[in-house]
């Protein structure tokens, strides 16, 4: 929740296959961002999670589809931090959900193969 005068921004990027979200830098924020993404097989949601998010701290999610991608960006420029990973890819036939958690040091990014990741740790239902 922002308070007077402060301003977090989310960035989206072309063919919005991109969100960045930019805290406030007064004070610390537990963003949620999310990615949809609809194919010919499938329909996919991807949800990363950030807990206690320092001040001016930048979360970045981008798709890949071709490669079947997802990569967590630079988040926290000051500290570790710890994301939860949704995804989720729906069917006709149902859901298949898959939930991971991640850690990034200050600067890092992290590829997820999300189809490697469904197929691992993907549960139906």
């Amino acid at each position: 929740e922002l308070g007077p005068g402060e301003v977090d921004m989310l960035r989206i990027g072309r063919g919005m296959r991109r969100v960045i979200f930019v805290n406030d830098e007064r004070q610390t924020e537990t963003p949620r961002l999310q990615l949809g993404l609809e194919r010919r097989e499938a329909s996919y949601l991807f949800e990363v999670k950030a807990r206690r998010v320092a001040e001016g701290a930048v979360l970045g999610l981008e798709l890949h589809p071709k490669r079947r991608v997802l990569e967590i960006e630079g988040a926290d420029a000051r500290q570790t931090g710890r994301y939860r990973v949704k995804v989720v890819r729906s069917t006709a036939r149902g859901n298949r959900t898959a939930r991971r958690q991640v850690t990034l040091r200050a600067g890092q990014s992290l590829e997820i193969q999300y189809g490697e990741l469904l197929r691992k740790r993907g549960k139906r239902r």
